[in-house]
């Protein structure tokens, strides 16, 4: 919803999201494992909320350890934060996008 938005004003955004989705898929370990880069770095487990849920999956499903909860939470409120306030957003604009295309 965000994007529908911008891409309003921005014409190039397509290709900065192409962008972002390739160091964002490169940069959350989906390959592989975080845990060098986050004992060195933990705050990028809060800025990439991926990062946490990713992690949450294997530690669960392959090592049969229990989920970090508190990254559980804040993974969870940041997309329910994100998407509301995607919402409000594309609301507030949704009259535009006829006009703008």
């Amino acid at each position: 919803m965000i994007l529908s938005v911008l891409v309003l004003y921005f014409d190039d955004v397509r290709h900065l999201w192409d962008m972002l989705l390739f160091a964002g898929f490169w940069g959350s370990g989906v390959i592989y494992s975080m845990d060098l880069l986050l004992a060195k770095l933990p705050i990028l487990a809060y800025l990439n909320p991926f990062i946490g849920l990713l992690g949450n999956c294997r530690n669960a499903l392959l090592h049969g350890t229990p989920p970090n909860y508190t990254l559980f939470i804040y993974d969870l409120v940041f997309g329910f934060v994100l998407f509301f306030f995607a919402l409000w957003l594309f609301r507030r604009t949704e009259h535009l996008i006829l006009e703008k295309r």
